[in-house]
């Protein structure tokens, strides 16, 4: 029962991911033996095509169905009985016409503690104009490295660069207990996507606003019972998980959605935080310059409650050596002291490991 249960949940983390057909893992589920009344079968689809979050927020039917002839395909390919409910839904998505106007699609990530970040993002990698309303591989490798490294941000005031639509803050607002976290960008439509997810995942938009900011608490039931369902092999982690608290004060943790504009940003702009966060904002050689700019910005704030001075930690894929090598030369030249991450991060959610990602902590001298 054990395997099985390992077999299921390596299989239902990957399919709320969406992850492509070309890398899905099916040798868990290779070797669990199928009963004659086929309750493992059954229970895979329980768990997942037929699972409630799947059924709230579910991934493109395309992919259901990709996911479900894999699944028919691993059966086959081992001569076994395939059920009734597996061919059924197969014929019912395949009689559905493909929408061709959804835009955006949800991807749920299952953490570590059992429950589920859930995103609407788009579809394609270029949406209304923007790369910014979907997640990248250093999203995905930072969440992974800061649910490794938790206490780097537990009671911390966190700001985010370029937050897309919002991978990395919701795992750590779930998973790392910050005192607050601030997503900024500066495309208005990748923030109305963040604050769309904000709710999804159990934030309600405060009455009161704070200017150009768009603040959001957490609920206390913080999400439907439903997406607490997924199991945890870690008792602690679920206990840090599921913890509304943030350690410190003892309030509700809070979340602020707030527009920055790097080539203008001011320190009255933003409150001064204790951690600054970017992903995948390094793409553009004509952006680098506000980008440090606006990084050291932030770095030389210290708020009169702060003990330390603040630190980015900034995850970039190297697609162009060049553009990056810009990047490290424009740091060192505006005085920004820079160390790269070596440490491996946590295995908690899918990425491309093929993709060469590097990871820098920076701070003032």
């Amino acid at each position: 029962m054990a395997d099985f249960n390992e077999a299921l949940h390596w299989v239902q983390k990957q399919y709320f991911q969406a992850v492509a057909m070309k890398d899905f893992d099916w040798e868990k589920l290779k070797n669990v033996k199928c009963d004659e009344s086929n309750t493992v079968q059954i229970a895979i689809l329980n768990a997942t095509v037929l699972h409630p979050l799947s059924q709230q927020y579910p991934p493109s039917n395309t992919y259901k169905l990709s996911f479900l002839k894999s699944l028919l395909a691993v059966y086959e390919k081992q001569g076994r009985e395939v059920c009734d409910e597996l061919y059924n839904l197969i014929a019912e998505l395949m009689a559905k016409k493909k929408n061709s106007e959804d835009e955006f699609i949800h991807k749920s990530y299952i953490l570590p503690c059992g429950r589920a970040v859930t995103l609407c993002e788009s579809a394609h990698f270029v949406s209304q104009g923007t790369t910014g309303l979907n997640t990248w591989q250093a999203g995905l490798y930072l969440s992974n490295w800061l649910m490794k490294n938790k206490s780097f941000l537990q009671g911390k005031t966190i700001l985010e660069l370029g937050c897309g639509v919002g991978l990395t803050g919701l795992v750590t607002l779930h998973c790392c207990r910050p005192k607050s976290y601030t997503f900024t960008d500066s495309n208005e439509k990748v923030l109305n996507k963040v604050k769309e997810n904000l709710q999804i995942n159990g934030f309600c938009p405060e009455q009161r606003q704070d200017g150009p900011k768009a603040c959001f608490e957490e609920r206390r039931r913080v999400l439907e019972d439903f997406r607490n369902s997924f199991g945890s092999q870690n008792v602690e982690e679920c206990r840090t998980c599921s913890q509304t608290k943030t350690g410190v004060s003892g309030e509700l943790c809070s979340a602020l959605v707030c527009q920055i504009d790097w080539e203008r940003c001011t320190t009255e702009e933003v409150d001064s935080p204790e951690v600054i966060l970017a992903s995948d904002v390094i793409f553009d050689p004509h952006i680098i310059e506000p980008l440090v700019n606006v990084i050291k910005v932030l770095l030389s704030q210290k708020g009169k409650d702060q003990k330390c001075q603040p630190v980015a930690y900034i995850a970039s894929t190297i697609r162009n050596n060049d553009t990056y090598e810009t990047f490290l030369f424009a740091l060192d030249n505006s005085g920004i002291k820079r160390n790269q991450i070596h440490s491996a991060p946590g295995e908690f959610i899918f990425y491309d490991k093929t993709s060469e990602i590097a990871l820098l902590r920076l701070e003032l001298p």
